[in-house]
């Protein structure tokens, strides 16, 4: 089986218009969208809340928004799953959420890390390729996001509960694919509290992510993805002066499992 695994996909002002018109071959190129439709599943993180209203939650950095007719442009890259727990979801408050909710369900564009309640936002996301099921679990940094008890938003990442929740799935699965989103808006380093681990670098001046893959019996591959497959922004000149890389990466996985 053959799953893709990309990263932060966000219409900007610079793409509202190619993403509007589901222009595929214009968004990424022919040579991505190809690997794109050879993949059997196409997961990535959707950084931005889809809503026609702007409502922009107070935060340090830029509250996100996209039209909800960007849509076109993930339908014609063929997205099958869109992980929601990052720092921008809840960009445009409540209202936000619901409408990419809403949105997505309409468009039979799976969702998973983000909810209405934290209950929604922890549960993993499970799927079937040829005859195994997959899990996907995906968590975010505390930020400006995060679910609650009482308050929607992202699924934290928890050192109590969320390895129990990667171990609850893990036991489930043929494999575990885990996705945690991590960053402090314009700091290039990872957060103080996460700096000693020695998984982590930064890959990307503001924010990185952690993709593990798991069997039930033991983990298998760790990687590492920059987290901007396709984002424009004005502050990348700036931002290339600080780091050599703002380039995003894919990750393609090639799984088999012993009959």
């Amino acid at each position: 089986m053959n799953i893709l695994i990309g990263a932060d996909l966000v219409p900007t002002a610079s793409n509202f218009s190619v993403f509007k018109a589901g222009d595929g071959v214009s968004l990424v190129g022919e040579e991505l969208l190809n690997i794109l439709n050879k993949a059997d599943y196409r997961i990535f993180n959707l950084e931005v809340p889809l809503c026609d209203n702007a409502a922009p939650i107070e935060k340090c950095g830029p509250a996100l928004i996209a039209s909800t007719y960007t849509i076109s442009g993930y339908n014609a890259l063929g997205v099958d799953l869109l992980t929601l727990a990052n720092n921008h979801i809840m960009d445009q408050d409540n209202q936000g959420l619901i409408s990419t909710i809403n949105l997505l369900n309409g468009n039979g564009i799976a969702y998973l890390g983000a909810g209405e309640t934290l209950e929604q936002a922890k549960k993993p996301y499970n799927f079937q390729l040829d005859g195994k099921k997959i899990g996907v679990y995906a968590c975010a940094e505390h930020e400006f996001s995060i679910a609650d008890d009482k308050a929607p938003g992202a699924n934290p990442f928890d050192p109590f509960e969320s390895l129990d929740h990667i171990a609850e799935m893990k036991g489930e699965c043929d494999y575990a694919i885990v996705l945690y989103h991590g960053g402090k808006e314009h700091y290039r380093y990872p957060s103080p509290s996460l700096q000693n681990c020695s998984l982590l670098f930064p890959v990307y001046p503001t924010f990185y992510a952690l993709v593990f893959l798991m069997r039930p019996n033991r983990r298998v591959i760790l990687r590492i993805s920059a987290c901007n497959a396709s984002v424009s922004s004005p502050s990348f000149s700036l931002q290339r002066q600080l780091v050599p890389m703002v380039e995003g990466l894919f990750m393609r996985l090639l799984l088999s499992l012993p009959r």
